[in-house]
């Protein structure tokens, strides 16, 4: 009686052994594989540089709308190839907070719209859309209203995602203010 109890217990082990050693060959495999090209170095510089569409999809997010803008607002980056995009679908106050920023940005001459629907079909994926539809920049950049990046972000990231045609995104790290 004892063996019949064994062997599915043993079927089961082998089968967990199993996925555990195929889960390590893969592991393997990318370090292999992110080892074996080198990363573009920082101080490859685009020439020409692509212009970026940064888009801020907001929704209701009063106290830290303001901060957003500022901060993306003033991200280095070459003249005239930045574009920021204020996604604002919000219901309260957050829309003239939005309003505000965005025309003491664009005054300084940040090239910054602040881009409301009539509905929110899709919420922020639908606002991010909507954005892409009248987007300029042959790159994008999103960020949450609850980040706030550095202003060397884009001239850190781009370099590299520019420098390997073979690349489609680049994730950067992020933390919290708190």
């Amino acid at each position: 009686m004892l063996d019949v109890l064994l062997i599915p217990i043993a079927v089961w082990y082998l089968a967990i052994l199993t996925a555990l050693f195929v889960f390590g060959l893969n592991f393997a495999h990318l370090t292999w594989m992110a080892t074996r090209e080198p990363v573009a170095p920082a101080s490859c510089v685009p020439d020409p540089w692509p212009a970026v569409t940064v888009q801020l999809p907001i929704y209701n997010e009063y106290y830290v709308a303001r901060r957003l803008i500022d901060a993306v607002a003033a991200m280095r980056y070459p003249v005239g190839l930045l574009e920021i995009q204020v996604l604002d679908d919000s219901t309260d106050e957050t829309s003239q907070i939005i309003s505000g920023a965005v025309a003491r940005w664009s005054e300084q001459g940040v090239d910054i719209r602040h881009i409301r629907r009539q509905g929110r079909e899709g919420y922020k994926a639908g606002a991010l859309r909507h954005g892409l539809e009248v987007a300029r920049g042959e790159l994008v950049a999103i960020f949450d209203a609850d980040f706030l990046p550095p202003a060397d972000f884009l001239t850190a990231l781009v370099p590299t995602l520019v420098a390997d045609p073979g690349l489609a995104f680049v994730q950067a790290r992020w933390g919290h203010l708190n």
